[in-house]
């Protein structure tokens, strides 16, 4: 998460543990794991930091 807030780009952060309704859209959505990133309705399970930002229409920061 610190790739975000390092670029400034807002997140939105679920607690599927601790929150129903956040574990039950996680599991509409198909997942088994985590982290589970949703961009533009785009799923990404796990994190790459070039697919993300091809997404965000960003150039590669590093």
């Amino acid at each position: 998460m610190s790739y975000f807030h390092e670029n400034d780009i807002p997140i939105q952060i679920k607690d599927i543990v601790n929150d129903p309704d956040a574990l039950n859209e996680f599991r509409e959505h198909g997942c088994f794991a985590t982290p589970v990133i949703m961009i533009d309705g785009k799923k990404f399970v796990g994190f790459d930091e070039e697919e993300v930002e091809q997404v965000l229409g960003r150039a590669r920061l590093s």
